[in-house]
């Protein structure tokens, strides 16, 4: 939708205007009141959030609100509060919703594996009662498990000339499985066809960064890393992708040698997650680098 597509080159005003005209002419939806949240949790507008949670927190579809609300305490590094928002919502879901159950089940598992909590994702995984969902395969990819991405790539292209598939699912998965395997100048390489795609996925934007990082190439990691902190509306906001940025952009430096300026990257995060449980894995190996920089 058009909105979307302003949000992604950071035309917000631009967006919330569509929204409010298609609001207008009585075309509200629950789609709608997404965009809105995500456009406040980039602005840092906290009205504006809490208007749209309560939103959908008076809607019939109170499942969906509480995955905002999960998302919500994810991107402040509560992964606690954030799990037992998860399993409320899934638990509404599943009386009624079995497509909306399997986005929440990834949406907990995608934030499981930016927590650095991979066993943990592929224990939410494992309760998805559709395992070849791509996005599914992707995430245990992502987690470290390579089985199910190895024999998706096995099977032959449904349609080689579906763009999501033969120019973003594929090389994902390829990219994957080569930093699984150390080797991530393969995973770059995999990668490079997505480059006219990537924005409808920013996704493979993280992995490329990794990946140059994998092969201490810091400046072009750093270079992927600051685009995603200049570009939040690419992502969906709610995603502690964002805020982990800035740890990659704290490697990034520390493998060109700028010890000042990856101190200030970790320092970012730090203060974005101050409020964060501090045993979150990824939080706990930041604090780790930070203290052995010299």
């Amino acid at each position: 939708m058009l909105a979307r597509a302003y949000q992604r080159v950071n035309r917000l005003g631009d967006a919330k205007r569509i929204i409010v005209e298609a609001q207008t002419q009585g075309k509200d939806s629950a789609e709608l009141h997404q965009h809105l949240l995500e456009i406040a949790i980039i602005e840092q507008d906290q009205q504006a959030i809490q208007h749209e949670v309560q939103w959908g927190s008076d809607q019939s579809d109170l499942a969906i609100a509480l995955d905002y609300r999960a998302f919500l305490a994810a991107d402040a590094g509560h992964y606690r509060d954030a799990e037992r928002l998860f399993s409320t919502a899934i638990r509404q879901a599943q009386q009624n919703d079995a497509e909306v159950t399997q986005d929440i089940l990834l949406d907990e598992a995608s934030a499981e594996v930016e927590f650095g909590r991979t066993a943990q994702a592929e224990k939410v995984l494992q309760r998805s009662k559709q395992q070849d969902d791509p996005r599914l395969i992707i995430i245990a990819a992502m987690a470290g498990n390579s089985s199910a991405a190895e024999s998706y790539m096995q099977l032959p292209e449904k349609n080689p000339r579906d763009t999501v598939e033969h120019f973003l699912l594929r090389p994902e998965l390829k990219a994957e499985l080569a930093l699984i395997h150390g080797d991530p100048i393969s995973a770059i390489s995999a990668l490079e066809s997505t480059r006219k795609f990537e924005l409808s996925q920013p996704e493979v934007i993280e992995i490329r960064a990794r990946a140059y990082l994998l092969a201490h190439q810091g400046a072009l990691a750093q270079a992927e890393f600051q685009r995603l902190i200049d570009n939040p509306g690419w992502e969906d906001p709610e995603m502690p992708r964002t805020n982990l940025a800035h740890l990659g952009m704290a490697r990034a430096y520390a493998i060109q040698g700028e010890t000042d300026n990856s101190r200030t990257e970790y320092e970012k995060l730090f203060s974005l997650w101050k409020d964060a449980d501090a045993d979150i894995p990824v939080l706990r190996q930041a604090h780790l680098e930070y203290n052995q920089l010299h």
